[in-house]
């Protein structure tokens, strides 16, 4: 790791001018030498520079300064290469393209420090704020990820002494065990970036995505130094990691693998009941994916706040950032939201996940695109509350994907205690449907009935 501890000197800086073609000025330095080659501009308007006499085995890389601009160098690209090489200057427009170049020259460089220098952003969550500890663990924890494909993290000391049926529900840690498991989750991201072992990059996501992903503000809960995990311990991300990968939830891209990861979900969690042994249990998310309980069921201890943790967790060792929220934005005060801005969606409830009537609504449709607040469908009762949004866009999804538990009462209203099928579905849906919709659901679903 000795590269992104911090770069040795240079052999030598050459620089250049460039200020496209019909005005171009160099130095020439002793060393390599960059030339623009005029005859090759595009349209673009970017130019490409001949970088010549290029030592071996060392690695080069190029930065740009814009032409009077006194700021900061920035990165443009990095190679190992001898004898001379043509590279494309970056950023259109033509404007762009103007400016000082220069190469520098180092030794064979960590592969780690040429990544810092193409994800700056990624740089500026980790290695650039992390403080010396925190930095260790995180250094350690790439070599362990290099040598195995995997990072150990220790379950926090308080979950090991939380065992059934104790009410534990705030996992608080110690200044180590957050800055490991901070480190952890942060070495666990860049080792998948850097080996493109997800179809996506963390350079496309914007900064507020990449928060979500690797601050830990939306890694924890509570403030320093007083940081917690609350019922679910999302700890190793090697661990939700493994689960994942090996039922195969990793699709081409992130929307697609959010919906497999939900359908994993929904084919078998339940709400935690009371007098569930371990329901005010803290526990990790590997275990809240393998442990089944009555009737081969997994449970959601805690309901929604578990329940969009776990699925939080999955997903973020995936690379796919999202946030909780349960200030009422998207559902009732109080309740847990998932929200994935990179995607477009949002899970409202995550009592969703096992509302019996949604459990027939296709994978493709069972999360709420953004796109539903901003367009309400027909007329009120909900205008653009997102909240009663969010309940009604779960109602259409249970009248036109009727579950078995919507069929059977619709079928046999009398067995369930109502007089009929819209009367079963004005007690669960009325308030979020038209009185148009309701009764044509209704009639639409007492056809279907044997």
């Amino acid at each position: 790791m000795v590269g992104i501890m911090g770069r040795q000197a240079s052999c030598s800086v050459p620089l250049a001018i460039v200020l496209g073609c019909a005005a171009v000025a160099t130095w020439q330095l002793p060393g390599e030498d960059i030339r623009p080659m005029c005859s090759a501009d595009r349209a673009d308007g970017s130019v490409q520079l001949e970088i010549s006499n290029l030592t071996p085995t060392v690695t080069h890389h190029i930065l740009r300064r814009p032409f009077l601009d006194s700021g900061s160098w920035e990165f443009v690209d990095s190679f190992v290469a001898a004898g001379s090489i043509h590279v494309w200057s970056t950023d259109p427009p033509p404007a762009a393209a103007q400016g000082f170049y220069r190469v520098e020259s180092f030794p064979p460089a960590d592969p780690y420090e040429v990544y810092f220098l193409r994800n700056p952003a990624v740089a500026g969550l980790t290695i650039d704020r992390f403080d010396a500890g925190t930095r260790g663990f995180f250094e350690g924890f790439l070599d362990e990820l290099e040598l195995t494909g995997s990072v150990t993290v220790d379950e926090p000391v308080n979950l090991q002494n939380c065992e059934p049926p104790q009410s534990c529900t705030f996992i608080y840690l110690s200044g180590q065990e957050f800055n490991r498991i901070l480190a952890a989750k942060a070495a666990h991201a860049v080792w998948l970036d850097r080996n493109e072992l997800v179809p996506w990059r963390l350079r496309d996501y914007s900064d507020d995505d990449l928060r979500r992903l690797l601050h830990e503000d939306h890694l924890f809960s509570g403030l320093a130094p007083n940081r917690f995990f609350n019922r679910v311990v999302d700890h190793s991300p090697s661990e939700a990691y493994d689960y994942a990968m090996n039922l195969g939830l990793l699709k081409s891209t992130p929307l697609a693998t959010v919906q497999a990861a939900m359908e994993d979900f929904r084919s078998d969690f339940r709400h935690s009941n009371t007098g569930d042994p371990g329901r005010d249990t803290a526990y990790t998310v590997l275990e809240a994916l393998t442990t089944y309980a009555d009737y081969d069921r997994r449970v959601s201890r805690g309901g929604c706040h578990a329940m969009t943790r776990i699925a939080l967790g999955v997903l973020r060792s995936l690379n796919i950032p999202g946030e909780e929220m349960r200030d009422g934005t998207w559902f009732d005060n109080g309740h847990s939201t998932a929200v994935w801005p990179c995607i477009g969606r949002v899970l409202p409830h995550g009592d969703n996940v096992y509302n019996a009537l949604l459990l027939a609504t296709p994978a493709e449709e069972f999360l709420t695109p953004f796109s539903f607040y901003d367009a309400p469908s027909g007329p009120p009762p909900c205008g653009t509350s997102r909240p009663c949004l969010s309940r009604r866009h779960a109602a259409l999804n249970a009248i036109a994907h009727p579950s078995p538990y919507t069929t059977a009462r619709c079928c046999r209203p009398a067995d369930y205690g109502y007089a009929d099928c819209e009367a079963f579905l004005r007690g669960n849906l009325g308030p979020f449907l038209t009185a148009e919709e309701l009764t044509t659901a209704a009639r639409e679903l007492e056809a279907l009935c044997p």
